[in-house]
């Protein structure tokens, strides 16, 4: 009896030429509504629940065009473009939750020693400068992991905040928290009855135009200019960028001061929009009442999707929120579950995105007999 073998080989090439933007949006947000739609089902039918109910708790107007759920999205896209940098040059720094907290002990700081906003927002940017070149330095001259350096340095961030917030700066008696914050560092926020108002009533100036800026800034630097070209020859290759007269030293500073701006704006945002205290978290260590932790590890994730592209962060940003509203307005387990399913879901179909519209895949079988 003759005996056929069939041979399948699978081809996978990056292509050449990089999508447009709005076939990244469009098919961005397609896939998402597909894969959430399957992902729905699937938790309907497990939990034993009808699948309208869980579509009207996300796909509702209160919810999508609320103003909690824009300054979610503007904190989130503000902290990933800094991440974004970071990836840029190289580095896959995971401590971008330590830095966050460093921006509000500045901000705490300045509080109390000199309540000034911009003097605490220098503060906040020289404390996060400071922190973040630490394992730029280490890895650029030393070879030292950055991944590594940045878990250590998040922790120690974590733990010191921690510290002065329980023993040295401690407000209230019954639970660890700082003083609040004066009342001469404010943000400034939209105003009036009109439909801005509504949009952005939670969300500061300061932000919303920071983060349009560097959305455009970034998109141009990083992809279409020399510096961007230094930046992300740095992260390819330490060696062969110095052996190409990449003036090292000057672009690690660039990097570092723009993803310290970004990530001193994101810090204010999040302390001075809520409660204007900075308190002890038995589950995050660090809370805001308006915000849960754990930030900075999602917008990382973004960061390294988005490849470089500012625009995708914001509609990343934007689905991943969808998420985080579900979970922090949860009163059920069900619905708990429904909000972390929400940011994984996004997260999923980010990467699929990139994998769809990036890479050729060719399939091919033969026989032989």
């Amino acid at each position: 009896m003759e005996r056929i073998s069939i041979m399948i080989s699978i081809y996978v090439r990056r292509k050449i030429q990089d999508p447009g933007v709005f076939k990244m949006l469009f098919l961005s947000l397609g896939l998402f509504v597909s894969i959430f739609l399957i992902g729905t089902m699937i938790i309907a039918l497990v939990g034993g629940l009808g699948i309208k109910e869980l579509l009207t708790d996300v796909f509702n107007k209160d919810l999508l065009l609320s103003p909690i759920l824009i300054r979610y999205t503007v904190i989130i896209s503000l902290i990933s473009l800094a991440l974004m940098i970071n990836v840029a040059s190289g580095f896959t720094n995971l401590g971008g939750e330590g830095q966050i907290t460093l921006g509000m002990l500045g901000l705490l700081l300045a509080s109390i020693y000199l309540p000034d906003l911009s003097i605490g927002l220098v503060i906040s940017l020289l404390l996060i400068f400071i922190w973040q070149m630490i394992p730029y330095i280490l890895k650029i001259y030393r070879d030292v992991s950055d991944v590594l350096t940045s878990f250590i340095m998040n922790f120690i961030a974590l733990f010191m905040i921690n510290h002065i917030v329980t023993y040295v700066f401690r407000g209230d008696i019954a639970r660890p928290r700082s003083p609040p914050i004066n009342e001469k560092l404010s943000l400034h926020y939209v105003s009036g009855d009109n439909f801005l108002s509504l949009l952005f009533s939670r969300v500061s100036i300061e932000s919303i135009v920071t983060l349009l800026i560097f959305i455009i800034l970034l998109y141009i630097v990083l992809l279409r200019h020399r510096i961007g070209y230094s930046i992300r020859m740095i992260g390819y290759s330490v060696k062969t960028a110095s052996l190409s007269g990449v003036k090292i030293p000057m672009y690690m500073i660039i990097s570092v001061v723009m993803s310290s701006l970004l990530l001193s704006i994101a810090s204010a945002e999040m302390l001075l929009g809520s409660e204007r205290r900075i308190y002890y978290n038995d589950y995050a260590k660090i809370g805001m009442s308006s915000m849960s932790f754990g930030l900075g590890y999602t917008a990382l994730g973004i960061a390294l999707l988005s490849n470089g592209r500012s625009y995708l962060i914001l509609i990343y940003s934007y689905l991943l929120s969808i998420g985080y509203m579900i979970v922090f307005t949860s009163y059920g387990y069900f619905r708990l579950i429904l909000g972390t399913a929400v940011i994984g879901l996004s997260l999923l179909s980010a990467l699929l995105t990139d994998l769809l519209l990036r890479y050729e895949v060719k399939i091919s079988w033969s026989q032989r007999r």
